[in-house]
């Protein structure tokens, strides 16, 4: 046990004991990566429904914000990243939801039900008969 006799001691192990408190606080900041991965799913989300041609202003908002929390990030201002990333994704989600209404699909919907109706496959042709 640490005995301070005098009041500069006690000074100082208190300073010491909040420096190392704030350190220790400041190296366990957590990091938003699961948000940052929802927020890339979503801007892929909607540019696979063409809202890159549909939406435009949506997605150009939604990439600029991405990349504005991808650089807060990196420099580990995770308030901001995660700020940032959250704009990011509604942007994302409005702009999908935007190219969804003005007739986008999605890559594998292409194509209409009597395409994939059964009976209706063709056979290919033979090249030797």
């Amino acid at each position: 046990m640490i005995v301070v006799k005098d009041e500069v001691g006690v000074l100082k192990w208190t300073f010491l004991a909040t420096f190392f408190f704030q350190l220790s606080c400041a190296l366990t900041a957590v990091r938003p990566t699961q948000l940052m991965s929802d927020t890339v799913a979503a801007v892929r989300a909607a540019q696979e429904v063409q809202a890159d041609v549909l939406s435009v202003d949506l997605f150009r908002q939604a990439q600029e914000w991405l990349n504005r929390a991808k650089q807060e990030y990196k420099f580990k201002n995770f308030d901001l990243a995660i700020r940032y990333a959250q704009k990011a994704k509604r942007y994302a989600e409005n702009a999908e939801y935007e190219a969804i209404r003005a007739g986008g699909v999605r890559g594998g919907e292409v194509g209409t039900e009597a395409e994939h109706a059964p009976g209706s496959v063709k056979e290919p042709a033979l090249l030797n008969p």
